[in-house]
């Protein structure tokens, strides 16, 4: 069972009541969306650190796409004062890396709601599993898919997504095209 879960803002006010419920999953791989990390929102507190030790997770993949310090001065490069997507895994990260989606001419990093995603692929016993930790805009799918379909397709034997979207169902519609999904 992999949960994801969307963590803006929750992370000094209710982190006891989050940390158990994931706690109760018992998961191997967790995947959260909107992680504040080392950012002034949250008295730069190591979100990640204290997320992977409170877990007792091993591997971690983070894909920092926007400034969480709220004078927008975080450093993207080192993951300071960012937020982004978390993968966490109790199985080996193999590769990790993360995507930038172009917003009309602007980029998600010098966007403060700017958006991109996580990539992962996990060594699951032998099998390769490629991870997409996303959180989406109606105007990010488009770039979205694209990234899908092209450079960063799956190249694994198995494939998720997961997304925390701001998504209407007829732009998210084009994700299952992109991946060569078909059906209902």
């Amino acid at each position: 069972f992999l949960p994801a879960f969307r963590f803006q803002g929750q992370f000094n006010s209710k982190y006891d009541k989050i940390l158990a419920e994931l706690e109760s999953y018992d998961a191997d791989v967790m995947i959260l969306t909107q992680i504040d990390q080392l950012s002034t929102a949250y008295n730069n507190a190591d979100v990640i650190g204290k997320l992977m030790a409170d877990l007792d997770f091993t591997y971690y993949a983070y894909a920092p796409v926007w400034n969480a310090n709220k004078d927008f001065s975080g450093d993207l490069e080192t993951g300071v004062g960012t937020m982004g997507h978390l993968i966490m895994s109790r199985y080996p990260i193999t590769s990790a890396e993360t995507v930038v989606l172009v917003n009309g001419n602007t980029t998600a990093w010098a966007n403060p709601e700017g958006r991109g995603f996580c990539h992962a692929v996990l060594d699951v016993d032998g099998l390769a599993l490629d991870i997409y930790a996303t959180h989406l805009s109606n105007d990010s799918v488009e770039g979205f898919n694209a990234a899908l379909a092209g450079e960063h397709k799956p190249t694994g034997d198995y494939w998720m997504i997961a997304a925390n979207g701001n998504v209407l169902s007829s732009s998210a519609a084009g994700v299952d095209t992109a991946l060569g999904v078909t059906g209902t």
